[in-house]
């Protein structure tokens, strides 16, 4: 897996990060540069969560989940989520 700062810091993202801090992410960053009472926080960056999901093959499973069960069906729903939760925290 590259070496990449995935934890990014309240204090240090800005407008530009978006893309890879989140709309929330940039909001509570405003919030800490405007000077308002905002405890220290990061947000997991979005490389991280494809990286993840690469490195663990996840996207290929859960296609193949995908194709398996009929998602029309409220049982199958309920099933493939749980599944891709497992798969998740699994790693």
């Amino acid at each position: 897996m590259r070496k990449l700062n995935y934890i990014l810091q309240f204090k240090d993202i800005h407008k530009e990060d978006e893309s890879s801090a989140g709309e929330k992410g940039v909001e509570i960053a405003g919030l800490v540069h405007a000077g308002c009472s905002v405890p220290e926080g990061f947000v997991i960056s979005s490389q991280a969560f494809e990286d993840f999901f690469e490195e663990n093959n996840l996207w290929e499973k859960i296609d193949r989940l995908l194709e398996v069960f009929d998602l029309s069906e409220g049982q199958d729903r309920i099933i493939v989520s749980k599944r891709i939760d497992e798969l998740v925290r699994g790693g």
